[in-house]
């Protein structure tokens, strides 16, 4: 299972992409809500707490590290760069609004 992540605006459509649920006790302890909340954001809203979430990761890596799930599906670095790509589609987009389906 995976959560697909995409923004749209109007008839405007940007597919982010989707990452494992697997990885959902990491992205909430890094943004400090569950990924899921992001849905229906603008993009210049998300950006924020997406921007902090990744400065978060990068200054604790082995405190995320240590969140990888046992069963192999997804770690921390494949979280990281998941969030990196959501954010740059964040600012590219800011009145777009996430989904996370």
């Amino acid at each position: 299972m995976s959560y697909d992540v995409c923004l749209i605006r109007k008839k405007a459509y940007v597919m982010v992409g989707d990452t494992t649920y697997n990885l959902g006790p990491m992205y909430a302890k890094a943004l400090g809500i569950p990924l899921r909340a992001l849905d229906g954001m603008p993009g210049r809203v998300a950006s924020v707490l997406i921007n902090e979430a990744i400065r978060e990761l990068e200054s604790k890596p082995a405190k995320f590290d240590a969140l990888n799930p046992p069963n192999g599906w997804g770690s921390y670095e494949s979280a990281l760069g998941f969030l990196r790509t959501l954010y740059v589609a964040c600012v590219e987009h800011p009145k777009h609004r996430v989904v996370v389906t």
